[in-house]
């Protein structure tokens, strides 16, 4: 489809007419550089779920008219609410569990390798199952939002997207999960000083240790399979390394304020006070309206951090297969390590099956250095001509807006950067820019997290956090979502705060003006 591109992302296509098409990237899931085994997959998920093509220019994926698939008539009679929890979340959750515990030892490296494009085909399929909810369950949400922006103004939105908070949902039950085995990991002197210093080899015969040990298993069995963002398949998960989930437990031990319980008890106060200040500044002929309007989207946030857990697991599953292959394949000394697989392609992947020369690596080397050059380029919002908000039906384009984050202008003055304020609060900090869980060691209790987007294993980090700052995403975006529940400002959709915001400078945060100031 693509015969040649630059760095700056020009594009020359087989056939021209594809220049006057909108080719977006979604910023707000998929920001990152691809290696070709995770490319493969993007690629099924957005044929199958999306229903669109996509093409890949400096290894960054872009969708033709990117947007949700409408709701199927079933979800709009039976509503989205009764249909996820009934029937999708569970045909997923098994799904996912037969991905991960199939016997994939009885079958020849070959064997494997012949049928991961079928893995990858059913991964794409219980995929599909999360977005055929999407336009269904917002549109609750929207009408909420329309009708206070019509009342209220500007600061309806924000006002709406406060509303919404303070229900038990994922992403809450997993930071609560953390806090509790943080609580037990307090209860012992020894065990918490082995925690804190990263002597996790010393743990099982500590006291409280092999207590400790069996509820992280418990733990990670529930939440452990989440992808680090969207398709991502490519990046380890907790499940794989457990040191990863006691390093944090250890950091959240150094500061017992800092643990995710202590944010997670303001939420329901926070949605209580928002409540209050709706109806005080409503007229009194307005208050039955939005009272059936709230009621009717109390279940945004649960639904939608469940799709996203589950869309990451999703990621996380199919990696069990791949890793195996890639296990077989770093044994016949083909690649170096499991996870080089993803530098491969499919027909690669089968050919290094059939004859896994060491010859392989020097194709693994030469994809690795191809991604870290690409990491370094910043890749347009869209290609082709600017994507329109009709992708949408009429009655969501407000949501869409508002999960999006579209609207925002650049500032011209360089100390400043411009956002859409998600979570209300004024704070100064050290910037942090972490474009990987795999840097998330490097933020300190108080830093001020700035990245392209996070995923609802990055909530963990938001305790530890003293304010959040997203390139992509809006008022209804998890990052906005996840900073308002645990009561830290945030600036959304600044489009370029990972570029232009220096880490380690001190930066101030307004969460409610949408401003970033760069101080030092």
């Amino acid at each position: 489809m693509v015969l040649s591109y630059t760095d700056d992302f020009s594009v020359t296509w087989k056939d021209p007419a594809r220049a006057s098409e909108s080719w977006v990237h979604d910023r707000l899931h998929a920001p990152w550089v691809q290696p070709p085994l995770t490319q493969a997959l993007f690629e099924r998920i957005m044929a199958v779920a999306f229903g669109v093509p996509t093409v890949f220019v400096n290894n960054y994926g872009f969708m033709r008219n990117f947007g949700p698939p409408p709701a199927t008539p079933e979800v709009e009679a039976r509503g989205p609410i009764a249909i996820w929890k009934q029937d999708f979340e569970p045909h997923v959750r098994l799904a996912c569990q037969e991905m991960r515990n199939r016997d994939y030892e009885a079958l020849s490296t070959v064997q494997l390798a012949e049928r991961l494009p079928q893995y990858f085909e059913e991964t794409a399929e219980i995929f599909r199952y999360t977005t055929i909810v999407i336009f269904a369950f917002m549109r609750p949400t929207a009408a909420l939002i329309t009708f206070l922006e019509a009342e209220l103004g500007e600061e309806g939105g924000l006002l709406a997207a406060r509303l919404l908070q303070g229900f038990e949902n994922e992403s809450t039950s997993a930071g609560r999960g953390l806090a509790q085995l943080t609580a037990l990991a307090a209860a012992s002197p020894a065990l918490s000083e082995a925690l804190r210093n990263g002597r996790f080899d010393t743990i099982p015969g500590l006291d409280g240790g092999p207590e400790f040990l069996q509820r992280l298993d418990e733990y990670v069995a529930e939440y452990g399979w989440r992808a680090d963002s969207w398709y991502m398949a490519h990046l380890p998960t907790w499940a794989e390394d457990l040191t990863l989930a006691m390093a944090l437990i250890g950091r959240y031990l150094d500061d017992p304020s800092r643990a995710p319980i202590a944010g997670l008890e303001r939420s329901a106060a926070i949605r209580e006070a928002a409540v209050s200040e709706a109806e005080a500044k409503l007229a009194d002929d307005k208050l039955t309206r939005f009272r059936e309007l709230l009621a009717a989207s109390n279940d945004h946030v649960a639904i939608s951090e469940s799709r996203a857990s589950w869309q990451l697991q999703i990621s996380g599953s199919v990696r069990v297969p791949t890793i195996t292959l890639g296990g077989r394949l770093a044994a016949a000394g083909a690649i170096d390590d499991p996870n080089d697989i993803f530098c491969l392609t499919l027909d690669e992947v089968q050919a290094a099956a059939r004859d896994p020369s060491k010859s392989w690596r020097d194709v693994v080397a030469g994809v690795k250095a191809e991604i870290q050059r690409c990491e370094r380029l910043t890749p347009p919002a869209y290609l082709g001509v600017p994507p329109s908000m009709s992708m949408a039906p009429p009655d969501l384009q407000a949501v869409m807006r508002h999960l999006r984050g579209y609207g925002v202008s650049l500032s011209e003055d360089v100390r400043r950067v411009n956002g859409m304020g998600a979570s209300k609060g004024v704070t100064s900090g050290r910037a942090r820019v972490i474009f990987g869980l795999d840097e998330s060691g490097r933020l300190q209790p108080g830093d001020i997290l700035v990245c392209r987007t996070t995923a609802p294993p990055w909530t963990s980090l938001f305790a530890i956090a003293g304010g959040v700052v997203t390139d992509a995403g809006g008022l209804l975006s998890h990052s906005a979502i996840c900073a308002r529940e645990y009561g830290i400002p945030a600036v959304v959709a600044t489009q370029v705060g990972t570029a232009r915001i220096p880490d380690g400078a001190i930066v101030t945060i307004d969460g409610e003006k949408g401003t970033v100031t760069i101080e030092d």
